[in-house]
């Protein structure tokens, strides 16, 4: 045999050695955890915790405080909100106030704009180029407004209940350019959502910037969200849709839904969503013994990716940075893989405020009362 015969022969056997360890690794289930360091911290059960840009940051309704998992302070902003609302999409960052009028928007660095709302802000939106999507509650309508990121005004436009239905959630494309609307009838006595879209880079010549819209019958609308790959994913009750990125948006792909959505969760990449299980439908199977929640992740084009039942009484439940989803109790948490299976699920003895990647595959930050646990699965 030939020398590079056995070079060929030696980097095959390799490659599959690699692939066989990734797979145990992806595949294997911990069942504890030790812990690599630990910084004493103030955190409090009223803040949230987002990770963003590699670090922490917490926020409430006095302010927000960015910092590193070690505890070292970044940058903090003070505010008062009564609701703070938070939405991170690439390197931007938007805090608002739900019912009030605040709206700051920040990156990595720390404030870029701070404006006030003439109107109550109900839902709030940003793209990855800094752009702010606003619905406003008037006296007597909505407005839905987007904001470049030093807070001017880029379109604005009013929405009134008898015309175009009551604005329920906006969603801006990563230019800016494109912003997405659903609009609920509650006027005609029937249920039905618009899904109105609006560009505002390449339809000049259109007066109100409409270029499509979609009704659906019998159907709530409730959120919005662009993926990284430009397509739209619009959450109905009793379906999801996904709209191609094309100039005047069209349907690609409907999913429809088995029960009642419990939640949704999103990283731009792929989506999720929870079903209650039991008799009443939720589980695909059937089978309620197989866990009291049923989780689906699809890609951001729709297909499945996979379907897992879990029991952990959640309070929420979000992807994290390794594409990894967690699920979030009061005082417990559970990793689930990118194959859908429960990596590590388990308790502690006192308050869970987050879990975020640590950085490798087996490493996560706790985030708890007083302190931010660095640690590695075992």
């Amino acid at each position: 045999m030939s020398r590079k015969k056995q070079v060929t022969i030696i980097a095959a056997v390799a490659a599959v050695v690699i692939v066989i360890l990734c797979m145990l690794g992806i595949f294997r289930v911990y069942h504890q955890y030790s812990t690599l360091s630990s910084s004493s911290q103030n955190n409090t059960q009223e803040d949230q915790y987002v990770e963003f840009e590699g670090n922490l940051l917490q926020y409430g309704k006095d302010g927000a405080l960015y910092k590193k998992f070690d505890g070292t302070t970044l940058w903090s902003q003070s505010y008062e909100m009564q609701q703070p609302l938070c939405i991170r999409k690439g390197g931007y960052l938007c805090i608002a106030d739900q019912g009030g009028n605040s709206v700051l928007l920040f990156n990595k660095a720390g404030l870029v704009m701070q404006t006030e709302t003439t109107q109550q802000v109900i839902q709030a939106a940003v793209s990855e180029n800094g752009t702010v999507a606003l619905i406003l509650e008037g006296d007597s309508d909505y407005t839905v407004q987007l904001l470049d990121k030093s807070g001017e005004t880029t379109a604005k436009g009013n929405a009134h209940l008898d015309e175009t239905g009551f604005p329920v959630s906006a969603a801006v494309s990563s230019t800016g350019q494109q912003l997405a609307v659903s609009y609920l009838d509650v006027m005609s006595g029937e249920l039905s959502t618009k899904v109105t879209f609006y560009d505002f880079g390449t339809s000049e010549s259109n007066a109100n910037h409409v270029v499509s819209t979609d009704t659906y019958s019998g159907e709530a609308v409730p959120r919005l969200e662009y993926m990284d790959n430009g397509s739209l994913v619009a959450f109905g009750s009793r379906n999801i849709r996904i709209y191609n990125h094309a100039e005047k948006p069209s349907v690609s792909k409907t999913i429809k839904l088995d029960n009642e959505i419990k939640s949704i969760f999103c990283n731009g990449k792929k989506f999720g969503i929870v079903y209650l299980n039991g008799a009443s439908g939720g589980s695909s199977s059937g089978d309620a013994s197989e866990g009291a929640y049923e989780m689906k992740v699809y890609s951001a084009a729709g297909r499945l990716a996979f379907t897992t039942d879990f029991d952990l009484d959640y309070k929420d439940i979000r992807f994290l940075d390794n594409g990894q989803a967690c699920i979030l109790g009061s005082k417990s948490f559970s990793i689930v893989s990118c194959f859908g299976r429960a990596r590590y699920t388990g308790e502690l003895d006192e308050p869970l405020y987050g879990v975020f990647y640590g950085g490798s595959s087996r490493t996560y930050y706790l985030v708890c009362q007083d302190k931010v646990d660095r640690i590695r699965l075992e």
